[in-house]
């Protein structure tokens, strides 16, 4: 089902079990993708990450030049308070209407056991057939603004991972979210896109290796 596009829209935000931020910051590692722009504002958190020694905002956009499409990645590596949403939302709908872009596909998670997705597509892409779509239910923060907006005005795709496990973060969820949307990607737009998995694996092994945590002891930073 290939479907041509010049401008599709990757969005990647901080969600449960990190794995929105994680899928989002292992593709900006991958080959291809740039830095085009780093968002500043007072609404944000005195927050800031350091890459490859430089520090960067939390939110930034890059780009990655495909054969024939440009491929942008927006990505939030901090959680997003209610002051921060509207932002977001505004931030997303200005990259639609400045970049043109005609495809948005969000990658975030759930409290599931099982992967769910939302999407005004039809048919529904392949790739999809073994979710689980959402029909009826809630959801928050700015996919709750963005969504409803551009259902009736653009392609898009909302693929969330489950995290039933509390891990967080959590590693295996986000590789195998990652594996799908390479799926996806190259059903919808008969392209494949290179994803170094290498650091997520890394971190993986790592955790396994590390003494279990008394739960009682668990103090998660993220919550």
């Amino acid at each position: 089902m290939a479907r041509k596009s010049k401008n599709v829209l990757l969005v990647t935000l901080y969600s449960t079990g990190m794995i929105g931020s994680l899928a989002g910051l292992t593709l900006i590692y991958s080959p291809g993708f740039e830095l085009m722009e780093q968002k500043f504002s007072k609404k944000l958190p005195p927050v800031a990450v350091i890459h490859k020694s430089q520090p960067l905002s939390p939110i930034r956009l890059y780009r990655n030049r495909l054969d024939g499409m440009n491929l942008y990645l927006l990505i939030s590596e901090i959680s997003l308070s209610m002051v921060v949403a509207p932002m977001i939302y505004s931030l997303i709908l200005k990259i639609i209407k400045t970049l043109k872009i005609d495809y948005v596909i969000f990658l975030s998670s759930i409290s599931d056991v099982e992967y769910n997705y939302v999407t005004n597509i039809s048919p529904v892409p392949n790739t999809l057939i073994p979710m689980k779509p959402i029909r009826e239910g809630a959801l928050g923060g700015p996919l709750a603004m963005i969504l409803p907006y551009i259902h009736d005005r653009i392609n898009y795709i909302a693929l969330f991972a489950p995290n039933s496990s509390k891990n967080n973060p959590d590693i295996p969820s986000t590789i195998s979210l990652l594996n799908r949307f390479r799926e996806l990607f190259r059903e919808l737009f008969n392209q494949d896109i290179t994803i170094d998995m290498n650091i997520l694996e890394s971190y993986q092994k790592n955790q396994m290796e590390l003494p279990k945590i008394d739960q009682k002891d668990n103090r998660d930073i993220y919550r």
